[in-house]
């Protein structure tokens, strides 16, 4: 998948003939299937455990990854049930 970004981003500043943008949008497309699969690969060999959801989860989860409980987190959460 980095490849195909790559070459993406690359096509991105180059100004070539009249087909590159055509070309850039295939590679685009694929690097899009390439991360899809790649999903689907990750979801194949680590499959999450069902449960329900609950906002003292979803609250954790938040203050584990941002180390730190903004105040925004409230409001944030209060959107999600």
């Amino acid at each position: 998948m980095q490849p195909l970004r790559g070459v993406r981003r690359w096509l991105k500043g180059v100004s070539g003939p009249a087909g590159a943008e055509a070309l850039r949008a295939r590679v685009k497309a694929l690097e899009l299937e390439a991360e899809r699969l790649q999903q689907e690969r990750l979801h194949a060999h680590l499959p999450l455990a069902g449960g329900e959801s609950s906002p003292a989860a979803a609250r954790a989860n938040l203050v584990a990854y941002l180390k730190a409980e903004p105040p925004e987190l409230a409001a944030l959460l209060a959107c999600l049930s």
